[in-house]
């Protein structure tokens, strides 16, 4: 009888697999024009807007912004040490150095927006929102379903979460921020960068720090 796959294995394969698709779609975003399929999505989605949609999905993107990530990075890490949580503020520290790397990929990897009316200090390649929400948002809710009592509540939490997610990626194509690809992009990116997290956040010590 066949083994089940264990989580250790599973969290592997499902790094290796988002490292290889981030890859090629860096290598897509190199190129000189986006790709058909990257275009038409992108010019089809743009033409769906609609006021409410819009005013919806501008107030959603504004918390993925650098100043709300930065300022969020730093009260959590803040918040933890006061509270002696060297743990966890090792790993909103770390969370926020992976997210200065996403803009360091973004300036070596030069692809512009596909809006040229959208004013930002950023290239476009992958996107930062998503990789935010996914870093951060994925690693409060690892923290917080140990802590739920019922599945039901768990999967109302992983459902809500998901939703969020995707909400987001869509709000800065939908907004002319990003191409589909930066969205998916960075999607792909802070699935590795996650497990990279929630890796050194179990091997840290789990008894408080004292400031010095």
């Amino acid at each position: 009888m066949k083994q089940p796959t264990s989580p250790r294995t599973l969290a592997a394969t499902v790094t290796v697999v988002s490292l290889v698709a981030f890859l090629l779609l860096a290598f897509a975003a190199r190129l000189p024009q986006p790709l058909a399929w990257d275009a038409a999505l992108q010019s089809g989605i743009r033409n769906s807007q609609t006021p409410l949609l819009t005013t919806f999905l501008t107030g959603l993107t504004w918390f993925g912004n650098t100043y709300v990530q930065v300022t969020t990075d730093v009260v959590l890490i803040m918040a933890s040490l006061v509270l002696r949580q060297f743990r966890y503020a090792t790993s909103f520290a770390l969370i926020g150095l992976m997210e200065l790397g996403n803009q360091v990929i973004q300036e070596v990897i030069g692809r512009t927006r596909p809006d040229s009316l959208v004013q930002s200090a950023s290239d476009s390649f992958p996107s930062g929102h998503p990789l935010h929400i996914v870093l951060l948002g994925g690693f409060l809710v690892a923290m917080l379903l140990p802590r739920i009592a019922g599945s039901g509540r768990k999967l109302a939490i992983v459902i809500v979460f998901l939703v969020i997610v995707v909400l987001m990626g869509f709000s800065r194509v939908y907004l002319g921020f990003h191409w589909p690809t930066d969205a998916l992009g960075g999607f792909l990116l802070a699935v590795p960068a996650l497990q990279f997290v929630l890796f050194v956040h179990q091997r840290l010590p789990q008894r408080k720090h004292a400031l010095r």
